[in-house]
């Protein structure tokens, strides 16, 4: 994402030519294609941001989230992910098995993190997120997984052996 506010300006090398997801120009996504200066072959020509010859193209694609974590726990997977710049919410999708296909459990997740509930013990699922803007979406991101536990089971045979001002405790494991 290249951002730009009132009063900066981007100069583009001739001969140089450079790509990014998003282009933010005073508070304004810019639409697909090339940028630059009149001076440049640019589709979008605009000297109040731009100058030299150089050319900077525009997907309107957001980037992947990074740093997904699965964290299991009892009946849960606790996931987070880094932020998107750019990104106003985010899917959470899970797959039985690796690389998918995934399913989504939770869309338009607002915060970096979610927690899966209907996860079930023993399983391993597979996790990734997409981010998402009034645009469109990511792609996925990098795979994480989890196998949530339940506690242990309560120990069996338990037995006290009493002494002088102390208890001494054992059990079957």
């Amino acid at each position: 994402i290249v951002t730009l506010a009132a009063g900066g300006q981007l100069n583009l090398t001739s001969g140089v030519n450079q790509s990014v997801g998003y282009l933010v120009c005073d508070g304004t996504i810019q639409p697909a294609g090339t940028w630059g200066s009149s001076s440049s072959p640019a589709a979008n020509q605009d000297n109040t941001f731009f100058s030299g010859a150089g050319v900077l193209t525009v997907a309107n694609t957001l980037p992947s989230p990074t740093a997904l974590t699965a964290m299991p726990g009892n009946g849960v997977v606790n996931l987070s992910w880094a932020a998107v710049p750019g990104a106003t919410s985010f899917n959470v999708k899970r797959a039985p098995t690796s690389s998918g296909p995934y399913a989504m459990i939770a869309a338009s997740v607002l915060t970096t993190n979610h927690s899966d509930l209907t996860a079930s013990n023993g399983v391993t699922y597979y996790y990734v997120v997409t981010a998402v803007n009034s645009l469109g979406g990511s792609v996925n991101s990098a795979e994480a997984s989890a196998t949530p536990v339940g506690p242990p089971s309560a120990p069996t045979g338990l037995f006290a052996i009493s002494g002088t001002n102390q208890v001494s405790l054992g059990w079957s494991a």
